[in-house]
């Protein structure tokens, strides 16, 4: 008897997630995962494939206005989005949106923390630059970054 050992797509996203740096994931209470940051969380992983990531007002309209996300219809007047991962092709996606609320989040707790250095957001724009993303999102990260 052959047993398909392959990893899910769930799976994946987790694994590769938790090897980010700061990242926790762990059980979340309606089923899924928790993708926090320190102590903030950064995003929602369903087993259903569900993705919902909170992000501030101007990344938010941007993403959906690119087609690049939903709306998240259970917070549609508060800063969270939603993506459904079907296959490995949305995995990708689903990855680079986790990826925009990572930086997100980071560039937010080194401000709050006073250690958004010149040399920190030289890294933070290097990550910007390796995301790929339409000029008006790179925008809205420099602002973040000022």
């Amino acid at each position: 008897m052959i047993i398909n050992a392959a990893p899910t797509i769930f799976d994946t996203i987790q694994e590769r997630v938790q090897a980010w740096e700061n990242v926790r994931v762990a059980p979340y209470r309606f089923g899924g995962v928790e993708l926090t940051l320190g102590t903030r969380e950064f995003g929602l992983l369903h087993e259903h494939g569900l993705l919902e990531i909170p992000l501030n007002d101007a990344l938010k309209k941007q993403l959906i206005a690119e087609n690049k996300a939903q709306c998240n219809p259970h917070y549609e007047h508060q800063f969270w989005i939603q993506y459904t991962i079907h296959s490995r092709g949305d995995m990708t996606h689903g990855l680079w949106l986790l990826s925009i609320s990572h930086l997100y989040h980071n560039i937010q707790r080194q401000k709050r923390r006073g250690q958004l250095t010149a040399s920190v957001q030289s890294q933070f724009l290097q990550t910007l630059n390796q995301l790929q993303m339409s000029e008006p999102l790179r925008n809205i990260f420099k602002a973040l970054l000022s």
